[in-house]
């Protein structure tokens, strides 16, 4: 089982990152107690290729600012089929240090990205 790591600022260059084939998906963001809000977060979804070469699941959310890659950029590929350079990680996805509220799970910070 994955344990959970508590990162902060930009991905770690030394570290390994992946180029990982698969969709964009935007979603509004929903709060714990069911309110729809404004905001709009981004996941990706692993192709076939990622989820079995990688042994990556499901989806992951877009940790934009530990990425490279601006949110307009991110928006523009949404709904498309990219390829994208990245780290795959579980950890805090809102706050920097575990003072603060943060929901946990795994996420992807994005290096670089292209449409397929």
């Amino acid at each position: 089982r994955k344990k959970y790591t508590v990162t902060t600022g930009k991905a770690d260059p030394a570290q390994q990152a992946l180029l990982v084939s698969g969709t964009i998906k935007e979603e509004f963001y929903e709060s714990k107690k069911g309110i729809r809000t404004d905001i709009k977060e981004y996941y990706f979804i692993p192709g076939e290729e990622g989820l079995k070469d990688h042994k990556l699941e499901g989806q992951y959310f877009i940790k934009l600012w530990e990425g490279k890659i601006p949110k307009d950029e991110v928006k523009r590929y949404s709904g498309k089929k990219v390829l994208i350079k990245a780290f795959f990680k579980r950890g805090l996805w809102d706050a920097t240090d575990e003072q603060h509220a943060s929901r946990l799970g795994d996420y992807v910070a994005i290096l670089e990205i292209a449409a397929q």
